[in-house]
């Protein structure tokens, strides 16, 4: 096969790929992206913070409609919490622990209402949140698929391909699920490119302190933790320096439960390891027979699709030490997942920068490409 049809297939399994993901991703199967819910069902699931919410929403201050039929975008609630906190309530763990965007949000809507006189001060800065986040998003997404443009830069020379593995920062199940809405996922995305990029270009300080930050955004954000191994098995940096840029997130993670008068080491609903607490609810309903676990495998494969398929091509050629940091990563967040999140393909897609950078290799050897510029 000639150059120009094998480069021509591997751009057309990428766009259709993406094509899959604008096609599928609001009703995805087991994962649909919109819930109906009665007001009934809201209440049977949440607690009195989201009920607060919801019945200022609804009331006559409020005149919301029809907002939280779309936002039960298979979170079940979520958003509901991160309003609350963003109004200025308390809410409750896990939620409590991603205080950043909440906040970053609700500070925005009091700046705006500062130029604006309104009857009903609360309501209408409920009625304004999702609005603001979901402009915010957008920034955050365009800026973080300009970052990955250049990370896959330095794996292949080829603008093109580089330019659409990019865009799936921006069009992947994730995103459409719920960059719409109140949730988090999609600051996620955008702090996961934002560390590879300090890592790809060997910032590993910069690469802890956005790891740190990171955790207030979701608290998954500490596997990419375990980036800060390759420094030290390659000996790029000194040991104590690579301790020092360790100690950085995990201080920030445990620090942030110790001020909450939580567990150091809480994780979510009914996690509290240090007390030997823990909940394997998760954990069954994905791998708890051959049924749930095929359909885990399922839903981990259409995350990337046909990435996996590229990423799989780069094992042998792929930089060995490189490979099991990212392998551990990689393998840590699927069974982070299958231990703590009900939803597949949204809470795996954070490891998307990783995914990416081993699928561009695998693309640019099966195209004979010359690199660029490689991480070495």
């Amino acid at each position: 096969m000639t150059y120009q049809r094998k480069r021509g297939l591997i751009i057309f399994a990428l766009l259709f790929n993406l094509a899959i993901y604008i096609s599928m991703s609001m009703f995805f199967i087991g994962e649909k992206g919109v819930n109906y819910l009665s007001k009934e069902e809201m209440y049977s699931l949440n607690n009195n913070v989201s009920k607060k919410v919801f019945d200022l929403y609804i009331s006559e201050e409020g005149k919301g409609k029809g907002f939280f039929v779309e936002n039960y975008n298979s979170a079940w609630g979520d958003g509901s919490h991160y309003m609350a906190m963003a109004l200025g309530y308390d809410s409750i763990p896990p939620y409590s622990l991603r205080p950043f965007m909440p906040k970053l949000v609700g500070g925005i809507a009091d700046f705006i209402l500062l130029f604006k006189k309104v009857d009903n001060y609360e309501a209408t800065k409920l009625n304004i949140l999702q609005p603001i986040m979901s402009i915010l998003n957008s920034i955050l997404l365009a800026f973080a698929t300009f970052l990955m443009f250049f990370i896959i830069k330095k794996f292949i020379n080829d603008d093109l391909i580089a330019g659409i593995i990019s865009m799936f920062m921006l069009i992947n199940i994730g995103n459409i699920q719920t960059a719409q809405f109140f949730m988090l996922d999609s600051a996620s995305y955008v702090v996961s490119a934002l560390i590879m990029y300090f890592f790809v270009n060997k910032k590993y300080l910069y690469t802890s302190i956005s790891i740190a930050v990171g955790l207030l955004v979701k608290e998954v954000m500490i596997i990419y933790g375990l980036l800060l191994l390759y420094p030290l098995i390659s000996k790029d940096e000194k040991v104590l320096r690579v301790f020092l840029y360790g100690i950085i997130p995990l201080t920030v993670f445990v620090g942030i439960r110790i001020f909450m008068n939580l567990d150091p080491l809480s994780m979510q609903y009914g996690w509290n390891i240090s007390k030997g607490e823990i909940k394997l609810g998760y954990f069954t309903s994905h791998l708890g027979s051959l049924k749930a676990i095929i359909f885990f495998a399922f839903k981990i494969f259409f995350t990337f699709g046909i990435l996996w398929f590229f990423a799989l091509l780069s094992i042998k050629i792929f930089d060995k030490k490189l490979l099991i940091t990212f392998l551990l990563i990689i393998i840590a967040i699927i069974f982070a997942n299958a231990l703590l999140a009900s939803r597949v393909l949204r809470v795996i897609f954070v490891v998307f920068p990783i995914i990416a950078i081993l699928a561009t290799v695998g693309i640019s050897n099966l195209l004979k490409i010359e690199k660029s510029n490689d991480f070495k």
